[in-house]
């Protein structure tokens, strides 16, 4: 079916509400440790960072998977999403108030291992979303097809430009497994599908916030100010990298792509500026917007 006849607001909603409710109610399922005193389930939800509006969603479908279960919700995590320590003290901090069990957003692939294993230790049962970990200490594993979001972007960007142009491949930031895959889907589509497609950046770091990803794509537009085409892996360098674009009146001009499920829905309402030509869904929870 096309995406066209799908709303990707609700398309998303469904995504968050049923992930979340599986895990909380697989937890429940597992969690016995306060069964001899009768009391609300306490799952604590820990997001990659507090400030992008992606986050926003997750807790939203948080709160109502918890309604509909009965089980507490306790939401917290680090300011940013490069904040690796502080992710860490969350999940600890978690552990030691003693819930039933996590629903964990790990910022970097590698860091959070050992905080996940201690979880486990304690007969806490994780849930991993959005983001793969390393290792198989969690029970189970809710996330998009991140490196099919990229070959998506990367076949239709490609189509875009005729098979030819110059183009900037963005990056997040180093330990997001999530982005990275999308990164990697994107590259290794392009180099196989699209050989005359030139990339003039593919190793820059743009990092998590919308002002970091805004001045490095402002350089590179300095540089390369005849670059055709945009890939952005996630919230704060598709922000950034749009700022950066209406600033010099290319937004609409140069061929931008995001493989990011919660912004078709985001430049779609009413208000939004208009980057591109249309939206494309790989499956219900996977969504490119161009």
């Amino acid at each position: 079916m096309s995406g066209k006849n799908k709303n990707p607001v609700s398309v998303f909603s469904r995504l968050i509400f049923f992930g979340f409710l599986g895990a909380l109610l697989f937890t429940s399922a597992c969690s016995s440790r306060n069964a001899e005193a009768p009391k609300n389930l306490q799952i604590a939800v820990i997001p990659k960072g507090m400030t992008h509006e992606f986050w926003n969603a997750i807790h939203a479908g948080a709160v109502k998977a918890g309604r509909e279960t009965g089980v507490d919700i306790l939401w917290k995590g680090p300011h940013k999403e490069d904040d690796r320590e502080g992710q860490i003290i969350v999940v600890e901090d978690m552990i030691a108030r003693g819930v039933d069990g996590i629903v964990l957003a790990p910022l970097d692939d590698q860091a959070l291992v050992r905080p996940v294993q201690e979880a486990q230790a304690e007969g806490i049962p994780v849930v991993i979303i959005d983001s793969p970990l390393k290792g198989r200490d969690y029970v189970s594993y809710i996330a998009t097809d991140n490196y099919k979001g990229g070959v998506m972007a990367a076949e239709r960007l490609g189509e875009l430009l005729g098979g030819q142009g110059r183009i900037f491949l963005i990056r997040c930031h180093e330990g997001s497994a999530s982005s990275t895959l999308r990164e990697q889907g994107f590259y290794e589509t392009i180099l196989k599908s699209f050989p005359e497609i030139e990339f003039l950046s593919k190793d820059l770091y743009a990092g998590v916030t919308t002002e970091s990803a805004y001045q490095t794509l402002e350089n590179l537009l300095s540089r390369f100010p005849d670059v055709e085409g945009i890939f952005c892996p996630n919230e704060s360098t598709t922000f950034g990298a749009l700022r950066a674009l209406q600033d010099k009146s290319l937004a609409g001009v140069v061929k931008f792509a995001i493989s990011y499920h919660f912004f078709a829905a985001f430049f779609s309402r009413p208000g939004h500026a208009n980057i591109g030509e249309e939206v494309v869904f790989a499956t219900d929870s996977t969504i490119a917007y161009f």
